[in-house]
C-alpha cells in the first residue's frame, strides 16, 4: 500500500473510531460502527444497534455495517442485520438489540439465538491499522502502570485535554516504570485557572519518557504524550467523590486531601483504578459501552455512593426543570413586609410564594435570629465527616452514614453555601425564571454583620440588577468558580427576588439603620386586613360562660382602640392571627399567650386593659381562672 493510501486509510479509519455511535458515509452509503464491547475471555466481540436508530437506517437507505476491531472488520450487507432484528421477540425493554461475533468461526448471533456465517466478510486490518490498535487499545489492563495527573503551569496550562494527542511536561516522578500504553487519569488544576477543578478525562500515554533535562532550571523535568482515550461528560470535583469510600486515598482525586503530595504525576494502584472505574460507571451509567470498550467488562470493580443524594444534590440545582415563572414589574425585588403581631405577614408572604414561585425549587425560606451570620447566610467551610479505612471496631453511635465500609471519621472542611448563594447559582444558570430569597424576622438578626458586602448589592438598577458590583471573599470565588460561575465579582440578578418580613413590637428585636431600609420596598400589613378570615370565630374566656357569644374579632377591635387611647403604638396592637382559631377558642391559651402580652409587653406599666386593683399578671390569672372579669370596667364586651 503506497504512503498516499495509508494516509487516506487511516484518516477513514480515525473518522469512524471517534464516535461509537451513529456515522454515516454519503460517499459509499454506508453506516459504520466500532464494536461496543470486547469480550476477551471467550473470544467474542459485542455491539450494539439502539432501535431508535432503525428507521434512519432505511431513510438514508443504508447497504452494510461495517465493523472494526483490533482482530480485524467485517463488512457486513444490512439484509442480515435486518434478518437478526426482524428475529426479535419485540424491541428489547433497554431499547438496544445486543449482537456478538464469535471469531473463532466467524458466526454473527444475536441474543434471540439468531446466527449467521459471516467468514466471508471479513478482512484483516491494513498494518497502518494494526499499529494504530497496538497503540491506542489495551490488551491486559491488568498489566500495566496507572497514574492521576494534574495540570500545573509548568505541565498543561489549559482545561479539558481535547480529542487530541498532545504533550504533558513538568513532571520527574515514576520516569522508569512510566511506559507507552499506561493509563493516566486526567485532573484538570493549575494556579487560578479559568475552568472548573477536576478528575476531565482518560488517557493513554502514547509515548513514553523523553526530553528529560529540557528545562535547564529542573533538569529532572521530562515530558510525555497523551491521547485522551474518553472526556468525561462533566468534570468531577472532590466532592463529588464524597460517599465513594475506595477513593479517598485516590490523589488529586479523592476528597481526602491531608498528605497530599503537590506534584503533577502520582502513580495509583491497580485496585484504585479498577474502583475508580466502578465509581465513574456509578456517576455516568451511559458510559458503560465506552468504558468496556476500553477496559473491557470485567476490569472494573462497582462502587455505589453511601451518602444518598450526593453532596452536589444536597446544595444547589442547576437545572430548573419547571415552567418559567414571569412576574410582574408591580413586585418589588427588595420588600419588606412589616406590621403588628399577628396581622398575618408569613401567612401572606407564604401566599405570595405560592403563587408566584411555584415550585420548591424556586424560593427558599430563612429566618434570622439573634446568632444568624454572614457564614449562615452566604456561605463558609464547615467540618464534614470523610472516611478512611480502618481495623478498629465502628460503632452504631458512631456512624454518620449506613454502609457495609468498615471505615472511621475524619474531619475535613469544605465549603458550604447559605441560602442566598444557592438562590444566587440558581437565578444565574435560569434566566427564564425568576427565584425569592424569603426572610422571615429580618430585625432579629444583626441586618449589616449577616449582609456584610452584599449590602452594596441591594442597590437596583432600572432592569432590576444590581447598580454596583462586589468583590467576593476567595472561598466564596473559589466556591463559584468550581460551579462554573466565573466572575470574580458579582451582582443580584434581575430574577432573584429577596423578600423580608418584620416586626418592631417584638424584644429583642434590632432597629435598622437607615442606608440599609432606603435600599428596601416598604408594605405595611394593616391591623384589621385579613380579619375577615376568622369573622365566625368566637373567643373562649371563663367569665363568658352562660353569657352570648363574643366574636375574636370584635373582643380585638376593643381592645386595640383602648390602646391606641393610652398612646399605645400600633406596631403593639393585636392582630387577627395573633392566635390562631385552635388557641382563640382555647381558655389557657387566651390567658397564657393574650393575656401575658397585654400586661407584661405592651402595658407593662401603664393601666386601663385590666382592672386597677390587679397589679401583676399573677393576680390578673388567678382571677381569671376563677371566672371574674378581668378586663377595666370601660371596656364593655357585652
Amino acid at each position: 500500500m503506497r504512503q498516499g493510501e495509508q494516509k487516506k486509510e487511516m484518516a477513514n479509519f480515525l473518522a469512524a473510531e471517534k464516535t461509537t455511535r451513529d456515522i454515516y458515509s454519503n460517499e459509499e452509503n454506508r453506516y459504520v460502527i466500532r464494536f461496543s464491547s470486547i469480550q476477551r475471555k471467550n473470544n467474542n466481540y459485542w455491539f450494539t444497534i439502539n432501535s431508535d436508530n432503525i428507521d434512519s437506517y432505511k431513510e438514508h437507505e443504508v447497504t452494510a455495517f461495517i465493523l472494526f476491531g483490533p482482530k480485524g472488520y467485517f463488512n457486513i450487507p444490512s439484509s442480515i442485520i435486518n434478518d437478526l432484528i426482524n428475529g426479535f421477540h419485540g424491541v428489547p425493554k433497554d431499547g438496544k438489540y445486543h449482537f456478538h461475533i464469535t471469531l473463532d468461526n466467524k458466526t454473527l448471533k444475536s441474543t434471540e439465538s439468531n446466527s449467521f456465517d459471516i467468514s466471508q466478510y471479513f478482512s484483516e486490518l491494513p498494518p497502518i491499522l494494526k499499529i494504530y490498535y497496538d497503540m491506542y487499545i489495551i490488551k491486559d489492563p491488568m498489566a500495566i502502570h496507572y497514574y492521576s495527573f494534574k495540570t500545573t503551569v509548568t505541565s498543561i496550562d489549559r482545561a479539558s485535554p481535547g480529542e487530541d494527542e498532545f504533550e504533558f511536561g513538568g513532571i520527574y516522578q515514576h520516569e522508569a516504570i512510566t511506559n507507552t500504553g499506561d493509563i493516566v487519569f486526567f485532573n484538570q488544576h493549575g494556579d487560578n485557572p479559568e475552568w472548573a477543578f477536576g478528575l476531565s478525562a482518560i488517557c493513554i500515554i502514547t509515548h513514553g519518557p523523553y526530553a528529560k533535562g529540557y528545562d535547564t532550571n529542573n533538569p529532572r523535568y521530562f515530558k510525555i504524550k497523551l491521547k485522551p482515550l474518553l472526556i468525561l461528560p462533566k468534570v468531577l470535583s472532590r466532592h463529588e467523590f464524597i460517599g465513594y469510600f475506595n477513593s479517598y486515598s485516590i490523589p488529586f482525586i479523592g476528597p481526602m486531601i491531608k498528605n497530599e503530595q503537590n506534584q503533577a504525576n502520582s502513580s495509583i494502584t491497580i485496585e484504585q483504578a479498577r474502583n475508580l472505574i466502578g465509581i465513574l460507571l456509578d456517576i455516568f451509567p451511559e458510559l458503560e459501552d465506552e468504558i468496556t470498550t476500553i477496559f473491557g467488562n470485567k476490569f472494573h470493580i462497582t462502587n455505589l455512593r453511601a451518602i444518598e443524594g450526593g453532596f452536589m444534590k444536597l446544595n444547589t440545582i442547576s437545572n430548573i426543570e419547571v415552567n418559567p415563572n414571569s412576574i410582574s414589574e408591580d413586585f418589588p425585588k427588595n420588600l419588606i413586609l412589616y406590621g403588628a403581631p399577628g396581622t398575618g405577614k408569613s401567612y401572606e408572604m407564604n401566599k405570595r410564594a405560592n403563587e408566584l414561585f411555584p415550585n420548591e425549587l424556586l424560593y427558599k425560606r430563612v429566618t434570622f435570629h439573634s446568632s444568624y451570620s454572614y457564614r449562615n447566610f452566604v456561605g463558609s467551610y464547615k467540618p464534614k465527616p470523610l472516611y478512611k479505612e480502618t481495623g478498629v471496631t465502628i460503632f452504631n453511635s458512631d456512624r454518620v452514614t449506613i454502609n457495609e465500609h468498615k471505615v472511621e471519621p475524619v474531619i475535613e472542611y469544605t465549603f458550604e453555601p447559605g441560602p442566598f448563594l444557592i438562590l444566587y447559582e440558581r437565578a444565574v444558570k435560569n434566566p427564564d425564571h425568576n427565584f425569592l430569597l424569603l426572610i422571615e424576622e429580618l430585625n432579629r438578626a444583626n441586618t449589616t454583620a449577616v449582609f456584610g458586602e452584599l449590602f452594596q448589592l441591594l442597590d437596583r438598577n432600572d432592569n432590576g440588577e444590581s447598580e454596583y458590583p462586589i468583590t467576593l471573599e476567595t472561598s466564596i470565588y473559589d466556591y463559584l468558580r468550581g460551579r462554573n460561575i466565573a466572575e470574580t465579582e458579582i451582582k443580584i440578578p434581575s430574577n432573584l427576588y429577596i423578600w423580608a418580613t418584620m416586626n418592631n413590637a417584638d424584644q429583642g428585636v434590632l432597629p435598622l439603620d437607615t442606608a440599609f431600609k432606603r435600599r428596601w420596598s416598604f408594605e405595611h400589613l394593616g391591623i384589621n386586613k385579613s380579619e375577615i378570615h376568622i369573622n365566625d370565630v368566637n373567643i373562649n374566656m371563663p367569665f363568658l360562660e352562660g353569657k352570648p357569644e363574643l366574636k375574636w374579632n370584635t373582643f380585638r377591635r376593643i381592645i386595640n382602640q383602648k390602646l391606641l387611647e393610652l398612646g399605645i403604638h400600633e406596631d403593639k396592637l393585636v392582630g387577627p392571627f395573633f392566635l390562631n382559631k385552635r388557641e382563640i377558642t382555647n381558655q389557657k391559651s387566651v390567658k397564657n399567650k393574650l393575656l401575658l402580652y397585654l400586661k407584661e409587653d405592651v402595658l407593662r406599666y401603664k393601666t386601663g386593659i385590666f382592672k386597677s386593683s390587679l397589679k401583676t399578671f399573677s393576680e390578673i390569672a388567678e382571677e381569671y381562672d376563677k371566672g371574674n372579669n378581668v378586663f377595666d370596667e370601660t371596656l364593655a364586651f357585652e
